[in-house]
């Protein structure tokens, strides 16, 4: 789980990896990170899409995903 908050305002994060065991990302956890642009996922899309993405994350969601990285 990536916690409520975790990353709120952090406008120095362009990137981000995230690890195929993630399930949860919590409310607000990317909020206002405007300069994120790419997230390197190591799983396949479908298992990105099965993670549970919260509200207030649309920096994140926005950024290109990319996959088994």
């Amino acid at each position: 789980e990536i916690s409520v908050d975790a990353f709120y305002g952090c406008t120095s994060l362009t990137t981000i990896k995230i690890p195929k065991s993630l399930e949860e990302i919590s409310v607000d956890a990317f909020y206002n990170c405007n300069n994120l642009t790419d997230v390197y996922y190591e799983g396949m899309q479908k298992e990105w899409e099965a993670i549970t993405v919260y509200n207030g994350n649309d920096n994140l969601t926005n950024a290109i995903i990319h996959y088994n990285s």
